[in-house]
């Protein structure tokens, strides 16, 4: 969670649906501590959470073509439906394993919840383009989207993100992606 010191929770809330720009009043929560101090249990964490990123991004890469080979096996709608229901499944018995209890989702601003809709823009993509374009394409234009989005996130410090501006690396960085796309569509 990340604080918004010297802001109303109206402006809080602005500032995590991204229709405030974010300042430098926006500072992290003592839980998520600096991860750039070399030995220190945050830098630690670091080193998981990037081996964790690298997981899901695995992941992200088998999901594609499981979803079309679903989707070639019954039809679109099903399919979609029966990975929308082992998501839930999945995470419900993680949030039972590791909370011991239900989601309230009166705590948290309907802005965030958007990422449920992400995943399930995610899962239909998949099941319909993956059969179509093949897997390695599909993940290709994924992972455009991502780092678009990923930029846009960090620049304008949505969802109460830090704000870090978009830099010429960043947009050099993009570039070669899109020169990616270029390549595996010559493919």
């Amino acid at each position: 969670m990340y604080q918004f010191a010297d802001k109303s929770p109206t402006q809080a809330t602005m500032m995590a649906m991204g229709t405030m720009p974010a300042t430098t009043s926006v500072r992290r929560s003592p839980r998520y501590p600096a991860a750039n101090e070399p030995g220190t249990v945050a830098a630690m964490t670091a080193w998981i959470c990037m081996a964790l990123a690298v997981i899901a991004g695995l992941a992200l890469g088998v999901q594609g073509p499981a979803n079309g080979a679903l989707a070639r096996t019954w039809d679109f709608w099903r399919a979609v439906t029966l990975n929308g229901f082992v998501v839930l499944l999945a995470t419900a018995v993680g949030m039972v394993l590791t909370r011991g209890g239900a989601p309230v989702p009166g705590r948290a601003p309907c802005s965030q919840m958007i990422g449920g809709l992400c995943g399930a823009v995610v899962i239909c993509s998949a099941a319909y383009v993956v059969p179509r374009l093949g897997a390695a394409k599909f993940n290709v234009g994924l992972v455009f989207g991502m780092l678009v989005a990923a930029a846009l996130v960090d620049h304008y410090g949505w969802f109460g993100q830090v704000v870090q501006p978009l830099t010429v690396s960043k947009i050099a960085g993009l570039g070669l992606v899109v020169a990616g796309v270029a390549v595996m569509r010559l493919m």
